[in-house]
């Protein structure tokens, strides 16, 4: 791992019942971790701080920022009164209040992309770096990170983690800055879908137009390695910019079904199944994602549960898929998800492994389909059982 910011300091760390001066460093790293360490002063009451919870940290930055008041979670204490910690979430600001916010950008991980748009670098160079989006009524734009070039071969060479780019939207009231924390989320889980692969936000930095800081909030968020090869959704071409037209033509059907059907949810177990090694435990995790449209479906439809007395799991998905627009569907992974729960169907002992194979690309082929159908999107998309072939979704 490496240290993509750091902070240096003097605070306080206190719980219920004492407060202590200390010096602080904290970073976080490249795949999202906030990670501390702290000398303690007082070297009678700095093992108190080890020995009990709820513990917090404030303080200055030697940049003169305030470091607000965080939770943090000590996992070590050592001689000389020093103590190593995590955190959750840290957050910085500039006490000025004289400064206008103009800007905030957000970094994400791991997002692997031609841009559209062309940017003009010091040196001469033309870079297409870049690439807008129009969203919820907003203007946004998305561009690759300047060590772009060298983070992306690293991470794709090593399935890394790093930051890759960032999504930069006009704020001029720091009252916009919750409002854009879940559009950005929001468009991290779409885009998640549509690479393969999860992609975060790990911090946004609140600026001025003369590039001041204001405002800067880093969280621990759950990033994974890149994982390439599973797309869904082809990259950008200035004459094909797919990535784009699907954020745009999903983000507002997006916002419907992730709280009718919970979307999210089944995006989230579809992700651990492309990015798990074990073809079997890939196979259980993607029929995990349908189990939870499955549930997701009869909550928002009022259809009881099976345990219930309600319709059979195939009934139910045969109503979803339909429901959308997908008719004739084979649900045949619930037979091979049944041998290998009930009857201990392991790739390489019991089935070979190319009945895995097969049956997972049909199965992802199914979610591909289904999400891509709930989020109305009429356009390309690359068929997993076809070599990844950019084809017309199909109903």
């Amino acid at each position: 791992m490496k240290t993509i910011d750091r902070y240096n300091g003097q605070g306080q760390i206190r719980n219920d019942s004492i407060s202590l001066s200390c010096s602080f460093t904290i970073s976080q790293m490249n795949n999202g971790r906030l990670i501390g360490e702290s000398i303690i002063e007082d070297d009678f009451q700095a093992q108190k701080l080890f020995d009990q919870s709820n513990a917090r940290i404030s303080g200055r930055t030697t940049d003169g920022y305030i470091l607000v008041e965080e939770p943090i979670y000590i996992t070590k204490f050592t001689e000389h009164n020093r103590i190593s910690f995590v955190l959750n979430s840290l957050k910085i600001l500039n006490e000025s209040v004289s400064l206008t916010p103009k800007f905030v950008k957000y970094g994400l991980t791991n997002f692997i992309f031609d841009g559209i748009d062309w940017t003009s670098m010091p040196n001469g160079e033309q870079r297409r770096d870049k690439f807008t989006l129009s969203l919820g009524g907003k203007n946004i734009l998305v561009k690759q990170v300047n060590n772009y070039k060298e983070v992306s071969k690293i991470i794709k060479n090593e399935k890394g983690i790093d930051v890759t780019s960032e999504i930069i939207i006009s704020c001029e009231d720091k009252q916009e800055l919750e409002e854009f924390s879940h559009l950005v989320t929001d468009i991290s889980t779409l885009l998640s879908f549509a690479r393969g692969t999860r992609i975060r936000w790990i911090y946004y930095t609140l600026l001025t137009g003369n590039n001041i800081l204001i405002e800067e909030r880093r969280i621990h968020s759950n990033t994974r390695p890149l994982y390439n090869g599973f797309e869904v959704i082809s990259d950008n071409t200035p004459w094909e910019p797919d990535i784009k037209t699907f954020l745009e033509s999903c983000y507002s059907y997006y916002q419907k079904f992730k709280t009718t059907l919970k979307l999210f949810v089944p995006i989230e177990y579809y992700l651990e199944s492309k990015s798990h090694e074990i073809q079997s435990i890939k196979f259980l995790l993607a029929s995990i994602a349908m189990e939870s449209l499955d549930a997701n479906y009869r909550a928002w439809k009022s259809v009881k549960k099976r345990n219930e007395g309600g319709p059979p799991f195939r009934d139910v998905l045969d109503s979803l898929f339909k429901e959308f627009g997908l008719e004739g569907e084979d649900f045949s992974f619930i037979q091979f998800r049944n041998a290998v729960v009930h009857e201990g169907l392991v790739e390489g002992l019991v089935g070979p492994q190319s009945n895995f194979i097969k049956e997972y690309y049909k199965l992802i082929n199914q979610i591909d389909r289904i999400i891509l159908r709930i989020l109305n999107y009429n356009s390309y998309y690359l068929d997993i059982r076809n070599n990844f072939k950019r084809v017309l979704l199909k109903t």
